[in-house]
């Protein structure tokens, strides 16, 4: 648990160097992440959804996740914490 914790913080130094482009990557193993969006889609939303990777359709029950890699399926946090393991 302690080498997470001491990667996470070099991740956040990175992070706050290299600005929003690191953020789309995940901190466990490095695939790519996409945002979840929350609630009921339009057939529109539901039609983008299927041609972009970076966006998942999380339904109605808002969890705390708002990121998941898409790699290894581990569910992060607005601060790209993993919330869920997988």
């Amino acid at each position: 648990m302690a080498d997470e914790r001491d990667w996470l913080k070099e991740y956040r130094k990175l992070k706050s160097k290299l600005g929003e482009r690191l953020a789309r990557y995940c901190p466990r193993c490095g695939g790519k992440i996409a945002r979840i969006q929350y609630g009921l889609p339009t057939p529109e939303a539901l039609e983008k959804a299927k041609h972009r990777d970076d966006i998942i359709l999380g339904g109605c029950c808002v969890g705390e996740e708002a990121y998941r890699c898409r790699k290894c399926g581990a569910g992060l946090d607005e601060d790209m914490r993993i919330t869920i393991w997988c």
